[in-house]
């Protein structure tokens, strides 16, 4: 009887589990630790051919196992290789889904090589891009927490080189490996820790307003409470990740917030980010993944491929 009951309780426990709505295992205080931690000065600003952004790749590898990601083809495991050997590798991991399209949640885990001389010599780039990176975590764990299944696989990337020229997503996006027509959108989140807390500005292709009309509607569902400013900075498409995948025709959008006086500065630290802020954009980016993932669209974009010499080009 006394075996019995145990069972029955874990029952209802491991039932209670499995019916947690994912967005609400994602956590301020935990975004805010994963933020701090990549923006320690130990990893001394994250520079993409420094010994210390292949540690915080070693690192996001571990994380991504943990969250019950599986690496995708083409790579050395989670390591994705990119053109110039001495840089950092992209790390990717797969949500495997029951069909077979895709969506991308990313984020740049790079930031700049110290300064030469200073007090305070050390671009921590918390909020860039400590802050996307710590959201992709959030994302995948909670998924992994949640139990949650889709129709199409949810690939989450962490990006090297971004601040060296897009140098890993303009070389997967020119060598990829999954098929870039079966995908139905890209989130890629670069800054979203600072400014008000509770405006994002999301900028995307002329591709994406299946993208657009799937945040509306789970800003408003979830009660995020975001105000979501759209296509306020065109100029922004090509400066981050998303700007090589917009280049072939992939349905994508990017978060951030507007420059702040400490972009790009030693000052871009954990104690200067809004944490409110960035577990309501992970919470939505979560929640539109999911969406967009078991919604068939109605057609699919075929890849354009590179032309000689772009530079949003492999």
């Amino acid at each position: 009887m006394k075996l019995a009951s145990g069972v029955y309780l874990l029952a209802i426990l491991c039932a209670g589990c499995a019916s947690v709505r994912p967005e609400n295992l994602i956590s301020a205080d935990k975004i805010r630790n994963d933020i701090a931690f990549l923006s320690d000065d130990r990893f001394q600003g994250r520079s993409c051919r420094s010994d210390e952004a292949r540690q915080v790749a070693a690192y996001l590898a571990d994380r991504f196992k943990a969250a019950g990601l599986v690496p995708v083809a083409g790579g050395d495991g989670y390591f994705h290789a990119v053109q110039d050997a001495k840089m950092a590798p992209n790390v990717v991991g797969m949500r495997r889904g029951r069909g077979g399209d895709y969506v991308i949640v990313s984020a740049h885990y790079d930031h700049l090589p110290p300064k030469k001389q200073g007090d305070d010599r050390i671009y921590n780039g918390a909020d860039d891009n400590a802050s996307g990176v710590a959201a992709v975590l959030a994302i995948a764990d909670a998924l992994h927490r949640g139990r949650v299944k889709c129709d199409a696989s949810i690939v989450f990337i962490a990006f090297t080189g971004e601040e060296a020229g897009l140098r890993g997503s303009r070389f997967m996006a020119g060598q990829p490996p999954f098929p870039l027509a079966r995908v139905r959108g890209m989130f890629n989140m670069d800054m979203i820790s600072r400014g008000e807390d509770d405006l994002i500005f999301v900028d995307g292709g002329k591709d994406a307003d299946a993208l657009r009309n799937i945040l509306r509607k789970e800003n408003a569902r979830g009660k995020i409470g975001l105000r979501i400013h759209f296509d306020e900075h065109p100029d922004w498409l090509m400066r981050s990740d998303q700007g090589p995948f917009i280049y072939r025709r992939v349905p994508a959008v990017l978060f951030s917030v507007e420059d702040h006086p400490d972009y790009h500065q030693v000052t871009d630290e954990v104690t200067r980010i809004l944490p409110q802020l960035a577990q309501r954009v992970t919470k939505l980016v979560l929640l539109a993944a999911v969406d967009l993932a078991n919604t068939a669209p109605a057609s699919t974009q075929p890849s354009r491929p590179a032309a000689k010499g772009d530079a949003a080009g492999g």
